[in-house]
């Protein structure tokens, strides 16, 4: 199942998923008529993301389970097992990426939190102040994978080699499962956050004003309701990505060898399938702030008249004058 994904349905994800999100980044940072920490902050998590289906998707799971696959196993392609160094950059880059994308997002909940209970004092904050904060939170997502870029080398695990951590390092890999990947701790935050947020905007806004698509609630809420649906999505997906990572560590120390062999395979398998949700995840992105973001949309329209239709729009705008 794995591979027939990986190679009729993920590379389509993909493409769609790193174009969509490289616009969406570009039209939180440069579109919207004013910027705002939080869409600073969106516009980095979009890229990142793109970084990570762009490593994980395209560059590991395409060539390494989708052509085996299509080839009945002839053919096929791992990029970690070219060298030490190429495994420990590759390793180190999709790590770092989605740490911080999840890292991100929790600082975005935060950040919007704080703004609601403590208006006066975090509304005024100006908007350069994201880039700083941005700045500790990419250090501190740097941190959280540098033992992956220091330690990963190649190990012999019965007849097999892989590249990763050795199985001595047992906290350090539990640490990767619960808090770098997919952020499974910090996605449980953020769904948190985001719920208490809501609760007191809801409290807080009345009816007519969240009712207005162009108040200030209207916006707020729509960035929330956005929050969510990303959370908790990603929660559904990182949740048995987390149990199947954590499965395939703790399997050869509880099971004899000829089951364990078979249940890590199918542990591994079942986090490759979390991926590629989370991929699709990803890639649908554009279609909830299409949903939820008017200003988006107006965007959307803007660049798209502006660009591949301009042609058509000119000769519209002459058709109405020659009609007149």
């Amino acid at each position: 199942m794995v591979g027939a994904i990986s190679i009729y349905i993920l590379p389509f994800i993909c493409i769609f998923g790193i174009i969509t999100n490289i616009y969406i980044g570009y039209v939180f940072l440069y579109e919207f008529k004013k910027l705002s920490r939080q869409s600073i902050y969106m516009s980095l998590i979009c890229w990142s993301d793109a970084i990570t289906i762009l490593f994980l998707g395209i560059l590991w799971m395409i060539p390494a389970k989708g052509l085996p696959f299509v080839s009945e196993g002839r053919i096929y392609y791992f990029i970690i097992y070219e060298s030490v160094e190429l495994c420990r950059f590759y390793r180190g880059i999709y790590s770092l990426t989605s740490t911080l994308a999840s890292n991100l997002l929790l600082l975005t909940s935060i950040d919007r939190c704080l703004c609601i209970y403590y208006p006066l004092k975090y509304r005024t904050i100006p908007v350069y102040y994201a880039w700083y904060l941005i700045g500790g939170v990419s250090f501190i997502s740097f941190l959280c994978v540098l033992p992956v870029i220091i330690l990963v080398d190649f190990h012999d695990i019965g007849p097999f080699t892989t590249c990763w951590l050795h199985e001595s390092q047992a906290f350090l890999q539990i640490f990767i499962i619960l808090f770098n990947n997919a952020g499974f701790i910090q996605t449980i935050v953020i769904l948190v956050l985001n719920i208490i947020f809501m609760i007191k905007m809801r409290k807080t806004f009345t009816k007519e004003r969240l009712a207005d698509p162009q108040s200030i609630e209207s916006k707020e809420w729509s960035a929330s309701v956005i929050l969510f649906i990303l959370a908790t999505t990603l929660l559904l997906f990182s949740l048995p990505q987390c149990a199947a990572y954590l499965a395939a560590f703790f399997f050869p120390s509880v099971m004899e060898k000829s089951q364990s062999e078979q249940s890590v395979r199918l542990a591994y398998n079942i986090a490759d399938i979390a991926w590629q949700c989370i991929f699709v995840q990803n890639a649908s992105a554009i279609f909830v702030c299409w949903q939820r973001m008017q200003e988006f949309r107006q965007v959307f329209y803007r660049l798209f008249l502006k660009g591949p239709l301009q042609p058509l729009k000119k000769y519209l705008n002459e058709a109405q004058s020659t009609i007149h």
